[in-house]
């Protein structure tokens, strides 16, 4: 859309530049000048306005904004410049001035025909005038007219408003200063449409905004959808603040701020004074006051929503809804959008409602001819118009469609709610807003404006008429969030019979200026402006009662406030007051039989007496004092605003919005229909769904996956609509505001499921590292007969469960601890005879899964069942402890032939689902206390924030945030200041418990943290027996997480195996093997590990697959403890698994029984896997557990595991106690086998008898490590401690009581009196254990039951945690299967990973994969390709003298150590094998020491090569290295011994001669290359030290630095050195920065006096610093005349790719974009031609061409098919041929060369470059790592132009363009590689 008066260039330019400054900002550099030369030329386009400078004061929410608008006329004759443009709609328009040169004529305010005539008469005679009027059809649009400015002559208009600012749902204040001014849409015959804005730096004015903001309340902040300079706060109370918009801002979309105070919004009344010299009685005389209004409404009224009602969408479906909601990825189309919300109000709708669904452009249709019921069948039918429903409507004409809806008839008792959504604006804009309020007592409309521009005035006027809501939708905004947003308002409960009484003191008398209030919702502000009149005869304080009723229920709200006016508003209510009066007045007038005269009369004159805009005056201004002969009609200026980009040329900006998607792109994203929206569809309109195929595929998963795991007592819709809701809260939760409203329909219908348990409540208190946890859930019988519900969750595998109790009403059963099956009859006899009764029992087969069983509930009663449990916390490897709340319980598979499957006993346990999305919440409070300070508590969850009690920080608390989804373990991370050290804890007994029972004495809990001598763990074990036992059921197929970049379980554990493998020793032995419904091994027994086996093991691993069935581990652990062990060679165990098993007790005896022999090193993955299988294989196998969650990598949890593996064996392991006579001790914690560096062992004993004086006792810890014996000691008071309660003693308890177990199970023992000690053991202790249970009776109950209780199960989360699991074999289940929640909807992803897993290898991965059983590499193909690189690429590069294993070992630790170091854990034993096996590789070369002193700006380095010759005979050592170019090399020695020989310089050949004749072997040795510390075998340290007279700031690198270090306190002097363990693989970069910026100055230094007379040497030299600073006008002009060459490298090594990181570009092509800017660039009349070269040369022109469009387009045509296809690197030829052309006068001759290679005729080109440097400049390139500086930097030196380095990820062009500029720094380069260094990812 071009607007007529617009040149065709001149819009197309402007366009151009607006995409660039919207969209492509943060390229600036790269398009400067191509900008530059567009403003240049639009420049001569005359435009008269120049700039606008706008101030804006924020008072409170009230804000006037001043803005000032500069005008110069550049014409030859008098001129005439027309301004349209939009302010707020609800802005009270009150000043308008002019200034002309000193002279300043302020406007006043007349009746509109008068000013216009008034206007016309003074132009038409030569004055100056300025007209300024409000848009009679919206009053959103104003013009200004500036007339009969003379040649040359500046105006600066200043125009000034006040308005009120909106409060934003969260709780912001908006100013919005409106840019965009939309075409108006009007219907045929109406006026024509409103030329659109162009803003600054893109067309020939700018913008400047300050705003200025004071408030009672303190400022929090300011923000902006705008770039804004620092904010910066006036007062220290934050009540004042100033922020600017940055320089460069385009004004090409509303600026938007967004105010915040630190307190939220509250009622608040401002009264403001009148004008003393206005008539009595008026509105400017007496004072008005503004009252402020948030209501509130009662939360118990909140709760509930409308379930009635008509809803009617009207749709805007004109052609501009086709374009594109934002100009992001992922856009779509205004009408995609607008359907995909249709979909989710249709969805939101609460059944019984009726609904309908306008689409309206130029005419409009209906989908229903009225409105119909809303039922599932009506659903259906609007759903199939909505998917069809396009934008194809034409224009944008609301009326008629209004009119058709309002004409219907309402339903009864069905409120009509308008839902419009519109992107346009209309030319009727007061026509509309008359009829929406002429029926705003029978319908609401609620608005929304769709784009940057929507008319202001339409959207927020049919909302405020029609008692509705307004909302925007611009540039990112989701259109969903904010229409549901408004849909809640919708369904608030209707606010009715609103009155507002005043209550002033007497003599004062108030007029309200405001229309009724109709409407209020909860939190949003509503105005009320009053005028008050009189004098009050006493009171000061007046107050304003608002009343109304919400659901028949009365609610006041008051406020009370002071009549003394304020001082700081000046006129600003009053304008405010007078503009809301005006509004109704013209509403008034536009009413049907109104006294139009009158109250046109009426509003004049208010316009006039507050001097604020309205329809019928205008502000006029003439200069009465100017008058000049004008002759024929004044020249016509029209100002450009801004609308066309967000309407029709919008389309045609390609990158801008890529206006209209292309075809492909639409049925991509069509295809791609977001998951949500999915779901959504499928929902039915009661609120549930079906389990079909559509909704399986939403998860990922086939319709018979989620069938086969139903439970089958649970219906097949309940099931869909939990896995619905838990999709949503899981995977969703954070577009919750869009699907609040479906939630809200699906949970109303599962909670016709009634379901006994409502909620939990835990508490944990944590004291040191032991943890109490109190759970509480709440039960209620909501059927209408007695209830048993059964609960069975998990609890950690450790924890001693030590109460249990239920409260019923106010009365308390505490149960106690009895025998099983006891209990059991108990419970079953009070329960069949109508007694309430609970009991909570330990499962036989696994400790870590309870049952409870409430019972015999009454109809409509509540119970409070209270379980506490106390548990030791685990030590992290980063010293945390971590406490786990389970919520998960995985399926136990349980083989087909175990009694438990047959008996068929134990049916299925309905899984858990958390608060909001099912009908029982969480609530988890934590109190930690801790004698050592607490530093910090961190969780896998959301967490309050921390709150420290004490300011010692020993105690704080924490709180689980609301809203949090149990659908995972719940971790905490308690992080104390100091690391854990050995303890002790003595606490004292019950003294009413039995004498010499373990409850009576004092018991003693030791903690150990073992710390083995440094040099001992240095060496790590060479041998063993390692085998990996990995879990193959089909399970491992589900994903390691629910994010990006998941890999399948089986996938991971496969990766894992080969770094393990990698990793293992040379001459171990190992062996794998798989196991699910049955196992099977890769070799028959275990063999020795090298090449051959190594090969073919991983071969297996990659064809391994999930796909052996269920999780039964038993056999295969009997098999593998069956095999003979290899002497000397101690079997490890590393087993892996997800799953859960029913025989968790028999395999832990298992593992026990071999604990001799074998260690056993266990990992679980994914949520839920059994903490008590997991914990229990490494605790019974000596060894050490991890659990992998979440989005855990497992490999480096896995090699930690393996570092304590190869630790030395700790053997022959004591514990003896020294404690005072009279005082012995039982040690009842198993003896301990294993210890590990730093891990906590634990060891508990009872105290037995009393002291007879001491009261100390010492445990000494003793045994060998490596043949070496260790002891440690911990001294301990024996004095209880009064904090623990009896915590310890039920852990001891429990300990006995696992041992026990352990014992009884072993065969062969006294089983009853086991069973009898541990039945004893257990009721004195009041502890869980498989022989007891916990047992309440309420005696007091009683009532008759007829028939079978009716049973309910609660469901706990594991149906959720294991979709995945049982779909492949898994049977027999002791606990049904369930769906992981998180899983579900990630099918696709994990399908799309199984898919591309293979050619998505990780680099390390693929590395790892390649060394050889002894640790070296080969050089091959498969390992140049993990560095990017082609095998004659690396070969070539490899010296002759070196073997191709060392040069592809040294490789490969560079990359390690160089690019994957945050992965060090995982790779640490394959660098170790290989470090180990070049260490056998004799290497000269140990160490390189460097000192660099720095003086100013000159560097002295000194660098020391340590040689060593380890061979058998004498040696001769090469070495090639870089320096860098300009390096003047002053001193060269050798230390042998301690003798020092200092080399003298001589001619080059006579010192190569002395040299040979020295070493007389004249042998070639090889030229070793450089691999730095811990990889290779030299190692690099560097020092450095700075002097300056300046005082330094700082010293930055590009490597690793320890910290800075000032010498002296001027900051003269500073040292620093290099970070140890750098690798030296690319240039070490250090930056000098000093406090000063350099200044030019001198260095005079003294000669030798020994030297020569008259040499250089004897004579004072100086050296002289320039910085030339150029006056800043001349720099303001480039140059426009000149020769450019750009000379490209096209040889082959340009193919290479930039860098190594997504997106890379190869280089030659950025070499092409960057050509494409340069000459894009170029000023026109130059001069230009481009060469490539490679092994020859070519030139696009013979000799250099004019630069015109003809030339420049040729030359594009060629820069787009160049290729880097001419062979090697010769610039020598090319250059010469470039300096024989003949050069144009007047015309500068520039080079621009670009290379990536080196020559080595360096020399040769230089020179040559230099003889030419009178007449070209030469501007250098090199293009990656290891360009020759020497080349790049001598050609720029000689050139007399400037060097620019381009690698890694830098991008080509902004180097390019700012080549001028510089740091200065010292470098040291690395060329050892001959040519390779290295990136992120891979060698180059």
């Amino acid at each position: 859309m071009v607007c007529p008066q617009v040149d065709g260039s001149v819009w197309a330019t402007l366009l151009a530049l607006i995409w660039l400054y919207g969209c492509k900002i943060e390229q600036q550099v790269e398009w400067q000048f191509v900008a530059m030369k567009a403003a240049s030329w639009i420049g001569s386009q005359k435009v008269p306005l120049k700039s606008i400078s706008v101030e804006v004061r924020v008072q409170d929410h009230v804000a006037t904004v001043s803005s000032t608008l500069q005008y110069v006329n550049e014409e030859e004759r008098p001129l005439e410049a027309l301004f349209v443009f939009p302010l707020p709609a609800d802005a009270a328009v009150c000043h308008f001035s002019a200034k002309i040169g000193e002279q300043e004529i302020v406007a006043e305010v007349q009746d509109r025909e008068s000013a216009r005539d008034q206007y016309d008469d003074a132009v038409s005679s030569g004055q100056q005038a300025f007209l300024l009027e409000e848009s009679e059809e919206s009053p959103d649009v104003f013009k200004l007219s500036v007339g009969c400015l003379s040649a040359g002559q500046n105006a600066a208009v200043t125009i000034i408003y006040v308005t009120e600012l909106a409060v934003q749902a969260d709780h912001s204040l908006r100013f919005c200063l409106p840019a965009v001014l939309n075409p108006r849409y009007t219907p045929a015959g109406s006026g024509a449409g409103i030329v659109s804005e162009i803003s600054s730096g893109a067309v020939p004015y700018t913008l400047t905004l300050s705003v200025h903001v004071s408030s009672p309340k303190p400022i929090s902040k300011i923000e902006s959808n705008c770039t804004l300079d620092p904010l910066v706060f006036l007062h220290s109370d934050h009540s004042q603040a100033t922020v600017n918009l940055s320089p460069g801002h385009m004004f090409d979309k509303d600026v938007e701020l967004f105010v915040y105070y630190q307190d939220t919004h509250q009622p608040s009344a401002i009264v403001e004074a009148g004008v003393a010299t206005a008539p009595p009685g008026s509105l400017m005389r007496d004072p008005v006051v503004m009252i402020s209004l948030y209501p509130e409404f009662p939360e118990e009224v909140m709760k509930s929503l409308a379930t009635q009602g008509e809803f009617v969408f009207v749709i805007d479906r004109s052609g501009s809804m086709r374009s594109i909601m934002n100009h992001g990825r992922g856009a779509q189309m205004r009408i995609e959008s607008a359907k995909d919300t249709l979909l989710l109000l249709l969805k939101s709708l609460p059944m019984g409602c009726y609904f309908n669904i306008y689409g309206f452009g130029s005419n409009f249709e209906s989908f229903f001819p009225r409105s119909v019921v809303y039922k599932q069948k009506t659903v259906d039918q609007a759903l199939k118009r909505v998917k069809e429903m396009q934008a194809d409507m034409g224009g944008t004409d609301i009326l008629q469609p209004l009119k058709h809806i309002y004409s219907q008839h309402c339903k009864t008792k069905q409120p009509r709610q308008l839902f419009i959504f519109t992107d346009g604006e209309v030319g009727n804009t007061k026509e509309v807003l008359d009829l929406v309020k002429s029926h705003a007592e029978s319908h609401r409309c609620f608005s929304f404006g769709i784009g940057e521009g929507a008319s202001a005035a339409l959207i927020t006027g049919m909302a405020r008429e029609g008692s509705g809501h307004a909302q925007f939708i611009t540039d990112t905004d989701r259109m969903q969030p904010k229409v549901m947003q408004s849909l809640r308002f919708a369904l608030q409960p209707a606010v009715v019979n609103i009155s507002v009484d005043w209550t002033l003191p007497d003599g004062v008398t108030v007029d309200t200026l405001s229309p009724p209030i109709n409407l209020l919702f909860q939190g949003e502000r509503t105005l009320i402006y009053a005028q008050l009149k009189g004098e009050s005869s006493g009171g000061s304080e007046g107050s304003v009662t608002v009343k109304y009723s919400l659901k028949d229920q009365p609610v006041t709200n008051q406020l009370h406030f002071c009549l003394k006016p304020t001082e700081e508003t000046g006129l600003s209510i009053h304008r405010l007051a007078a503009r809301t009066l005006i509004r109704s007045l013209e509403q008034k007038e536009r009413s049907v039989g109104a006294d139009v005269e009158g109250i046109r009369s009426r509003m004049v004159e208010l316009s006039v007496q507050a001097g604020v805009s309205s329809v019928h005056t205008a502000f006029i201004a003439v200069n009465k004092d100017f008058r000049q002969i004008v002759k024929g009609p004044l020249q016509q200026r029209r100002v450009l605003t801004n609308a066309p980009l967000h309407r029709g040329c919008a389309s045609s900006l390609p990158g801008a919005q890529q206006a209209q998607l292309p075809t492909s792109e639409r049925t991509k994203s069509k295809s791609l229909l977001d998951s949500l929206l999915q779901l959504v569809s499928l929902q039915k309109a009661s609120g549930c769904w079906e389990l079909d195929a559509t909704l399986a595929d939403v998860f990922g998963k086939t319709e018979d996956e989620l069938t086969n795991q139903k439970p089958a007592q649970v219906d097949g819709s309940v099931w869909a609509t939990l896995l619905a809701l838990i999709w949503l809260y899981g995977c969703k939760i954070e577009q919750q505001v869009e699907w609040q409203f479906v939630a809200m329909k699906a949970a109303s219908w599962i909670g016709s499921q009634k379901v006994p348990l409502k909620s939990i409540s835990v508490e944990v208190r944590v004291q040191d590292h032991v943890a109490t946890v109190s759970s509480t859930l709440q039960y209620v019988n909501e059927e209408e007969r007695p209830l048993e519900a059964l609960f069975v969750f998990p609890l950690p595998a450790d924890a001693a469960v030590c109460h249990f109790s239920a409260k019923i009403g106010e009365q308390e059963i505490v149960a106690e601890v009895q025998d099983r099956e006891s209990a059991r009859d108990q419970y079953d006899d009070a329960v069949s005879s109508g007694q309430q009764a609970f009991l909570l029992e330990e499962s036989e087969q696994s400790p870590d899964v309870f049952k409870m069983s409430v019972g015999c509930l009454s109809a409509g009663q509540n119970a409070a069942v209270t379980i506490i449990y106390i548990i030791e916390l685990a030590v992290q490897a980063d010293h945390s402890l971590r406490f786990c709340l389970p919520a998960v319980l995985n399926p136990r598979y349980t083989p087909a032939s175990s009694t438990a499957a047959a008996s068929g006993s134990g049916a299925g346990i309905v899984s858990e689902i958390s608060s909001g999305a099912v009908p029982y919440t969480l609530t988890l409070s934590v109190h930690v206390s801790s004698p050592k300070p607490i530093s910090k508590i961190e969780s896998n969850c959301t967490l309050d924030p921390l709150v420290f009690l004490h300011s010692d920080h020993s105690q704080a608390t924490v709180n689980l945030s609301s809203g949090h989804m149990f659908d995972k373990d719940v971790e905490l991370f308690v992080y104390y200041q100091d690391t854990h050290q050995p303890s002790a804890i003595v606490e004292a007994g019950v003294t009413t418990a039995p004498p010499g029972s373990l409850m009576r004495d004092p018991v003693v809990m030791l903690s150990l943290y073992p710390e083995f001598p440094e040099e001992v763990m240095k060496s790590l074990a060479t041998r063993g027996e390692f085998v990996f036992v990995i879990d193959r059921s089909g399970s491992m197929r589900s994903m390691m997480h629910h994010g990006r970049g998941a890999q399948i379980r089986i996938e991971s554990a496969k990766d894992t195996l080969l770094l393990l493998l990698k990793s293992l020793p040379m001459g171990c032995y190992f062996n794998i093997c798989g196991f699910g419904s049955n196992f099977e091994s890769f070799f028959p027994q275990s063999v020795e590990y090298n090449q051959k086996t190594v090969d073919q093991a991983l071969k297996r691993v990659k064809e391994m697959q999930a796909d052996m069935g269920g999780t039964e581990i038993l056999e295969p652990l009997k098999h593998i403890y069956s095999q003979p062990c290899y002497p000397d060679h101690p079997r490890q165990l590393f087993i892996f698994t997800d799953g859960e098993v029913f025989n968790t007790k028999a395999v832990l005896d298992l593992v026990k029984s071999h604990a001799h022999s074998h260690r056993c090193f266990s990992f679980g993955i994914g949520e839920g896997a059994s903490a008590a299988l997991i914990t229990g294989m490494a605790r019974e196998g000596s060894g050490h557990a991890q659990f992998i969650t979440d989005t855990d990598r497992m490999q480096p949890k896995v090699m930690q595991s393996l570092r304590f593996a190869l630790q030395p064996a700790v053997v022959n392991i004591s514990v003896d106690w020294t404690l005072p006579d009279g005082v012995s001790v039982d040690t009842l914690s198993p003896p301990i086998n294993v210890l590990f560096q730093g891990e906590r062992t634990l060891i508990y004993a009872q105290l037995k008898g009393e002291s007879s004086g001491g009261s100390e006792g010492t445990v000494t810890v003793k045994y060998s490590l490596k043949d070496q014996p260790v002891i440690n000691q911990l001294h301990f008071c024996l004095k209880p401690t009064e904090e623990t309660g009896l915590s310890i003693h039920r852990l001891m308890a429990r300990t006995l009581i696992r041992s026990l177990e352990q014992k009884e199970r072993s065969g062969g023992a006294d089983a009853e009196g086991i069973r009898s000690r541990m039945v004893e053991l257990s009721v004195q202790a009041g502890v869980s254990s498989v022989h007891t249970a916990f047992i309440a009776v309420n005696k007091d109950s009683r009532q008759t039951v007829k028939g079978p209780l009716l049973q309910r199960r609660v469901s706990t989360y594991d149906f959720l945690l294991a979709l995945t699991a049982p779909i492949c074999g898994m049977r027999n289940f002791r606990f049904h299967a369930r769906i992981q929640h998180a899983y579900v909807g990630c099918g696709k992803l994990r399908r799309a990973l199984s898919h591309n897993h293979e050619t998505q290898k990780d680099p390390l991965l693929q590395l790892v994969s390649l060394q050889k059983a002894s640790g070296c590499w080969d050089l091959d193909a498969a390992l140049a390709d993990v560095f990017g690189k082609t095998e004659d690429e690396m070969t070539n590069q490899k010296l002759a003298q070196v073997d191709g294993s060392v040069w592809a070992t040294l490789l490969a630790l560079i990359w390690l150590y160089g690019c994957k170091i945050e992965q060090q854990v995982e790779w640490q034993f394959v660098a170790m094998k290989a470090a180990s096996w070049i260490g056998s590789q004799k290497v000269p070369l140990k160490s390189i020491s460097v000192e660099v002193r720095v003086q100013d700006h000159v560097a002295t380095v000194s660098s020391t090569l340590q040689y060593v010759n380890e061979e058998e005979r004498p040696l001769e050592a090469l070495f090639v290295f870089p320096l860098p170019a300009d390096a003047a090399v002053c001193h060269f020695s050798a230390k042998i011994g301690e003798q020092e020989i200092v080399a003298e310089v001589q001619e080059r050949q006579k010192a190569r001669d002395q040299y040979d004749d020295a070493v007389s072997s004249g042998s070639g040795a090889g030229i070793v290359s450089e691999i730095s510390s811990g990889a290779v075998p030299y190692t690099l340290t560097l020092s450095v030290h700075v002097s300056s007279p300046k005082p330094i700031s700082k010293i930055e690198s590009n490597c690793a630095l320890d910290p800075l270090v000032f010498l002296h306190s001027d900051h003269t002097q500073a040292t620093v050195n290099l970070s140890p363990g750098h690798m030296f693989d690319k240039d070490i970069e250090l930056f000098v920065y000093y406090q000063d910026t350099h200044q030019p100055s001198a260095i005079v230094e003294a000669g030798v006096a020994t030297a020569p007379p008259g040499s250089l040497m004897r004579d004072p030299v100086v050296m002289i610093s320039l910085y030339p600073e150029f006056p800043e006008e001349e720099m303001k002009s480039l140059a426009t005349r000149g020769e450019f060459v750009f000379v490209i490298d096209r040889s082959g090594s340009m193919e290479d790719m930039m860098h190594h990181g997504k997106g890379a570009q190869m280089r030659i092509e950025s070499a092409k974009d960057t050509l494409l800017l340069l000459l894009k660039s170029l000023p026109m009349g130059c001069y230009f031609n481009i060469y490539g070269f490679g092994s020859n040369f070519e030139s696009f022109f013979p000799q250099s061409v004019e630069y015109n469009q003809k030339t420049m387009d040729q030359a594009l045509k060629r820069v787009k098919e160049m290729q880097a296809d001419m062979g090697g690197t010769e610039i020598l030829q090319p250059l010469k041929h470039i300096y024989s052309q003949p050069c144009y006068p007047d015309h500068p001759r520039q080079l621009f060369v670009f290379t990536d290679g080196e020559v080595e005729n360096t020399k040769e080109v230089l020179d040559l470059v230099k003889s030419h440097t009178h007449s070209h400049r030469c501007f250098s390139f090199g293009i990656g790592e290891g360009a020759s500086a020497a080349l790049i930097t001598g050609m720029a030196r000689e050139g007399s132009g400037h060097a620019q380095f381009i690698t890694d990820t830098d991008r080509m062009q902004p180097k390019v363009k700012l080549s001028t500029g510089f740091h200065r720094h010292k470098c040291f380069p690395v060329k050892c590689l001959n040519g390779f260094s290295f990136s992120s990812n891979c060698i180059r």
